[in-house]
């Protein structure tokens, strides 16, 4: 199965949730509101300076200015107390440092059940993931520090944590248990922290965003990088 703005698709088996800002049933330009593709949830775009958070390159994609934008995606348990998950988007980050000592992607909050963020404290990226077994992060490669457009999925089985960058696993390490459950909100580019602030801004472009309650395979995030780079490579 699978489903993609044109041919080749993307896997869809296990996808409960996508939003992507050049998809008009995601996103319309000018709205406060995105739509989960899989389930029609509403997110909200928060952009507290007016300044604007969708840009139209690459068919359509979210600047966030590291300062105050982020997108609350609603609240998900899609993948409560299962012992799989596939975290995966598109994302272009500028070169150098962020204002905050880590810059949130996608992640589940304020639990910390799970999520994607960049780690400037050693300039990485970092995929953790809180289960019955304990809590493991896994550094990505510091190639994501280039500005340009990459491809980051990452993966948990049941018994390992799996990086891919643009289709190619760069790290991996073992973990196990059943992942955490909570009644969290998914955001996109920030969190909330101590139950009524948000901190960890992410300075970049981010156009979609995707979660899998299954592990995918090696074949389907290649599947899936090359249904889609020629939209942003």
């Amino acid at each position: 199965m699978g489903f993609s703005n044109g041919t080749p698709t993307i896997s869809t088996d296990g996808l409960v949730f996508a939003v992507d800002a050049g998809n008009g049933q995601s996103y319309v330009s000018g709205s406060s509101d995105c739509f989960n593709l899989v389930s029609k949830i509403t997110g909200s775009l928060s952009d507290s300076n007016g300044s604007g958070m969708y840009e139209n390159i690459n068919q359509g994609t979210w600047t966030f200015d590291g300062v105050d934008d982020m997108i609350v995606g609603g609240i998900f348990t899609a993948c409560d107390g299962g012992s799989a998950i596939t975290l995966s988007s598109w994302v272009k980050a500028p070169t150098g440092a962020q204002s905050d000592s880590y810059a949130i992607i996608l992640y589940k909050a304020p639990s910390n059940d799970f999520g994607i963020y960049q780690n400037n404290l050693d300039n990485q990226l970092t995929f953790r993931v809180v289960t019955s077994g304990g809590t493991v992060g896994i550094n990505g490669s510091v190639d994501f520090f280039d500005g340009n457009w990459h491809h980051i999925t990452a993966v948990y089985n049941g018994s390992s944590i799996i990086f891919y960058e643009d289709g190619i696993q760069i790290s991996t390490d073992s973990q196990s248990g059943t992942i955490n459950s909570a009644v969290d909100d998914l955001y996109i580019g920030a969190q909330i922290y101590g139950g009524s602030s948000y901190k960890n801004f992410f300075n970049g472009n981010i156009a979609n965003a995707k979660v899998y309650n299954k592990a995918l395979t090696a074949a389907e995030v290649t599947q899936n990088y090359n249904a889609t780079k020629g939209r942003f490579i």
